[in-house]
């Protein structure tokens, strides 16, 4: 009994650093929150733990029934996860909130008037409000929400992607909001850029925001590309964007820190029907192009989550 003693000390005590392990997301994988190409609008959850082979969840079924429109999600402070879009009739932005990512509520109805009724001579439509994004910053306690809007009186064409511009608030709770404001302010060849699905990221103490240059190919080589520019600061100003991620006609990015900490995943829309990743060390890249078989997947995003998280979706999903 002596000598078995320790052994079965040892055994418990390997078995509650492994149980610990997995709480604190050193395992797990990558959850993606997108629709479908052949149900637009709608919730669906595929799951992956190396980032490249993903499992499309519920038996390929909605997660829930409501129209989500561009669904993006983070974690706040509270450690909750809220998630923007817009409702489809009537349509109007909505802010969704959960607990454990299974179970979403409606937190609010956002203000109409934030995207559509603002001082920037751009004006967003007012069917799936410029495609809403959000951030939440530690640093200052601030959720970004951005989202793009053309400008007002361009009629719909390729004059109005033209003139696509990203704009922004802040708030803390959602219920009090910053006056919207233009985010970006480029100069040189890239003064006039339309941009659009702008996310925002922080490494370090630098922010990065991720953008679709959304001018056409036979305006500019860098034309329908994704880019990136950095500032150090929230709210800006950033510098001119770098040089393409990606070839033309990619768009709807999303960004999440590798497994492991080291390094980042950047899935973009090779549109109109399937996803790309795209990896590098730092958000400074490079960047290099890796297969996935992320088909028939639309507008998204990708949030890492921890052991217990994953099991939790791949049973109640």
């Amino acid at each position: 009994m002596k000598k078995i003693l320790p052994i079965c000390c040892i055994f418990i005590c390997l078995f509650f650093t492994a149980c610990k392990k997995q709480d604190t997301g050193e395992t797990g994988g990558y959850l993606f929150a997108h629709m479908l190409t052949s149900d637009y609008g709608r919730l669906y959850y595929s799951i992956s733990r190396d980032g490249r082979n993903w499992e499309l969840l519920h038996d390929s079924l909605r997660v829930d029934s409501l129209y989500r429109g561009h669904p993006d999600i983070c974690q706040g402070a509270d450690g909750a996860y809220y998630m923007i879009g817009a409702e489809k009739s009537p349509a109007r932005p909505v802010l969704w909130k959960s607990k454990d990512l299974v179970s979403w509520k409606v937190e609010r109805k956002l203000p109409v008037s934030l995207f559509l009724d603002n001082h920037t001579g751009h004006t967003a439509n007012s069917a799936w409000y410029g495609a809403p994004k959000l951030f939440f910053d530690e640093a200052s306690d601030h959720f970004m929400i951005t989202w793009h809007a053309p400008k007002n009186g361009v009629a719909r064409g390729d004059d109005w992607w033209r003139s696509m511009r990203t704009f922004y608030t802040l708030t803390r709770d959602f219920e009090k909001f910053t006056e919207p404001e233009r985010l970006f302010y480029f100069r040189g060849s890239d003064k006039n850029m339309a941009t659009i699905d702008a996310v925002i990221r922080k490494a370090g103490t630098g922010y990065y925001a991720i953008i679709k240059d959304e001018r056409w190919p036979q305006d500019t080589p860098v034309g329908k590309t994704i880019r990136m520019a950095s500032s150090a600061s929230l709210t800006g100003p950033y510098s001119d964007p770098g040089v393409p991620v990606t070839p033309s006609w990619h768009e709807a990015p999303t960004v999440v820190p590798r497994i492991g900490g080291k390094g980042w995943n950047m899935y973009v829309e090779s549109y109109p029907e399937r996803y790309v990743l795209y990896t590098a060390d730092s958000l400074n890249g490079s960047w290099s192009a890796v297969e996935t078989n992320l088909e028939g997947v639309r507008h998204g995003c990708v949030l890492r989550i921890n052991e217990q998280q994953y099991k939790t979706l791949k049973t109640r999903f």
